[in-house]
């Protein structure tokens, strides 16, 4: 063990952090080291002394001072009440009232495109939307249970051609 090790393991013995392993390498170290024994003597003799001396008097005067412009700091730093934000944003939006009704126009249009966007693969190709296909398909749908609830007349083929019409209608 170094001798820089040796002091930075007397510091952890000192704080009660030292794992016991490494305290009888320590000792070991300081039975052949006068230096780190003596390090150790310095050490011990400085936290006596630091926990025997008298402390000093507190003013009272300065830490009031202290205490207050601590206050103070903490009260630049504080975050501004919720009013005081709203008040804020509506003040940003004094000056785009103007555009309000551009908005208005501009977000209809964007609406209607996506309307139509969304309903056109719905449309079966160019034309609106059929009522006439939702009339087909009762009937296939009819046509198709009829023949599932009659098995002694039903022939897959039927069966198969009125399910291809209906996949046909459905698109």
């Amino acid at each position: 063990m170094k001798c820089n090790e040796a002091q930075l393991n007397i510091l952890r013995e000192h704080a009660g952090e030292l794992v016991p392993w490494r305290r009888s390498t320590l000792h070991r170290h300081m039975a052949a080291c006068a230096a780190c024994r003596n390090y150790r003597t310095d050490l011990l003799q400085l936290a006596e002394a630091a926990h025997t001396a008298e402390q000093p008097p507190v003013d009272h005067f300065a830490m009031r001072m202290l205490l207050e412009a601590g206050q103070r700091t903490l009260d630049r730093r504080a975050v501004r009440s919720l009013g005081k934000r709203v008040g804020d944003f509506f003040k940003t939006w004094e000056n785009t009232l103007t555009l309000r009704p551009a908005l208005a126009v501009a977000t209809a249009v964007l609406l209607l495109a996506i309307g139509v966007w969304l309903v056109r693969p719905h449309a079966g190709g160019n034309m609106a939307w059929n009522d006439g296909v939702d009339q087909q398909i009762e009937k296939l749908e009819a046509s198709l249970a009829s023949l599932e609830a009659d098995s002694s007349r039903a022939s897959s083929a039927d069966a198969e051609s009125i399910a291809s019409q209906l996949l046909n209608v459905e698109g």
